[in-house]
């Protein structure tokens, strides 16, 4: 699987973070290094689940997936695209269809989670947010270092880092060389 952070904060911006392990048909880890954040200027998308969600968003971010960068614009051209591609959602005990991968999208202006339902939910200003199988590990441990009262705040970069860090060391489908990166900086540095 995967992990994907993205923290938004009101003093320090936007930061994004992912492994590299890409997967493909939910178990056969690939061989590969994959860069997980699609980053259209200042804006970011990336993908938690099977790894064609990220060959999906690839190609459609150049075709106007992030234009405008809308959350629910952006989750409701996801849904026509992995629709238009043949996935077929697994229905809920209430009847809300799940296609089982999620998304995480990070502006100038926020953070924003697009769930398997494609339903999107604001995250907080100062929250990390994280979706892919090493999410409770990377959230606790961006949690802990943002409320150790025995600390100052901790920079963003270095709670995205030790939450990847934290979910490659306990989740076994999480691995390979981190990303981090702060929107608003040439993308790659």
């Amino acid at each position: 699987m995967t992990i994907i952070v993205a923290l938004h904060d009101l003093v320090a911006g936007t930061w994004i973070g992912a492994d590299s392990r890409a997967t493909r048909a939910q178990s056969h880890i690939m061989p590969v290094v994959c860069r997980k954040w699609y980053r259209r200027g200042n804006v970011a998308l990336a993908a938690a689940g099977d790894g064609k969600a990220q060959d999906l968003i690839e190609w459609a971010a150049p075709h106007g997936l992030l234009d405008p960068a809308d959350a629910l614009m952006v989750a409701a051209k996801l849904q026509a695209i992995v629709k238009a591609d043949g996935w077929k959602g697994n229905a809920g005990e209430r009847g809300v269809e799940d296609y089982g991968s999620s998304f995480i999208l990070a502006t100038l202006a926020g953070v924003w989670d697009i769930d398997g339902s494609f339903a999107v939910s604001r995250i907080n200003d100062g929250e990390m947010w994280a979706r892919g199988s090493g999410m409770s590990f990377a959230l606790g441990a961006g949690h802990a270092l943002c409320r150790d009262k025995r600390r100052r705040e901790v920079y963003p970069e270095a709670r995205i880092e030790a939450a990847l860090n934290t979910a490659a060391r306990f989740d076994a489908a999480c691995g390979g060389p981190m990303f981090i990166e702060k929107l608003g900086s040439p993308a790659g540095g």
